[in-house]
């Protein structure tokens, strides 16, 4: 495997990838101060196996184009890039990309995150290779706070962030702790999951419903050192400083996750229920959205806390109160 730096080739002839064992997808959208760094990174990666990169760019209007198309010219037989005519959006470009993918397994990188080591796709392949009922393998990674500079190495080791890894489905439902630069999966088990659906639902996160889907029909690993880089900027929806969009966000999470309990209907349902709705209504304005679209499971919730002496009975007449009008408070609570 040749050794590149922003695109230029400094030693021998590129790998060939007709017959790719994995493909890596990379999505892409005005990120040309980054995207450099993403591109080299997947390059140098040192295996014996062929990878191809497919890379799909959402429009940009900056220079990121240019940069994509000087890799390209530069590994023709590696990568296959494809720029949209017109923006898409970053779910519908997501599963542009994952479609496009012909290994047996597919990992991804967005433009603006990297990995930090180049035995990553060696590691994982190895990994998953190694029991067939592996779906999804997964790792630690590094967190880069763009504005400060700082990095996180190993974050969830670091942070001493719990990572399952039984009841994974159940889990997840109560936080998404895949970090997404750092997956391989399996192809065939992508194929067997109905992505027009989540299309229609128009959720705005492409993987968390993914990993949700796939913790249903296979096993998920993990690996507990870091292989990427995470970047965290403030133009990154979850650490933006609109929390307008942060709350957004956060809704569409709580509609994915609603969404998958009913579908599977999965066990310890209301603790999850319970624990998802007290997250939400320890953020800003998760009163009216759940006055607005869930008043019976809100009410249910608080029910349930009282019985399980997690609240008590005159703090609930106390929120009532706080919260409705009063032609819609119950008689018995005024």
């Amino acid at each position: 495997m040749k050794k590149v730096s922003n695109g230029k080739i400094s030693l021998h002839d590129s790998r060939s990838s007709n017959n790719p064992l994995v493909s890596v997808a990379v999505i892409t959208y005005n990120q040309e101060n980054t995207v450099r760094q993403t591109l080299d990174s997947i390059l140098n990666q040192k295996c014996n196996f062929d990878f191809e990169i497919i890379i799909c760019d959402d429009c940009s209007v900056d220079n990121t184009p240019d940069i994509l198309m000087q890799f390209k010219n530069n590994f023709p037989e590696q990568i296959r890039l494809f720029i949209n005519d017109k923006n898409i959006g970053v779910i519908k470009n997501y599963f542009k990309a994952i479609n496009l993918c012909r290994g047996k397994y597919i990992a991804q990188c967005a433009g603006d995150d990297f990995w930090n080591r180049d035995d990553k796709l060696e590691i994982q392949v190895n990994s998953i290779q190694c029991d067939d009922n592996i779906g999804v393998v997964h790792t630690d990674a590094d967190f880069l706070i763009e504005e400060t500079g700082e990095i996180i190495r190993n974050r969830n080791k670091t942070k001493r962030i719990h990572i399952p890894t039984t009841d994974i489905f159940e889990n997840l439902l109560l936080n998404n702790f895949i970090i997404a630069a750092t997956v391989l999966f399996r192809k065939e088990t992508f194929d067997k999951i109905y992505i027009d659906e989540y299309l229609k639902l128009n959720f705005s996160m492409e993987d968390y419903p993914l990993w949700l889907e796939i913790s249903k029909h296979a096993k998920i690993g993990y690996i507990d050192f870091s292989t990427a880089c995470y970047r965290v900027h403030c133009n990154s929806t979850s650490r933006s400083n609109s929390s307008i969009k942060r709350w957004e966000l956060f809704i569409s999470s709580f509609e994915v996750r609603n969404y998958f309990i009913k579908k599977y209907n999965p066990k310890n349902v209301i603790q999850i229920k319970i624990k998802n709705c007290k997250t939400l209504l320890s953020k800003s304005k998760g009163i009216n959205f759940f006055l607005n679209n869930h008043k019976k499971l809100l009410f249910t919730s608080f029910i349930y806390l009282i019985i399980k002496r997690q609240i008590s009975a005159s703090d609930f007449k106390n929120f009532l109160l706080s919260i409705l009008p009063i032609k819609e408070t119950p008689r018995f609570i005024r």
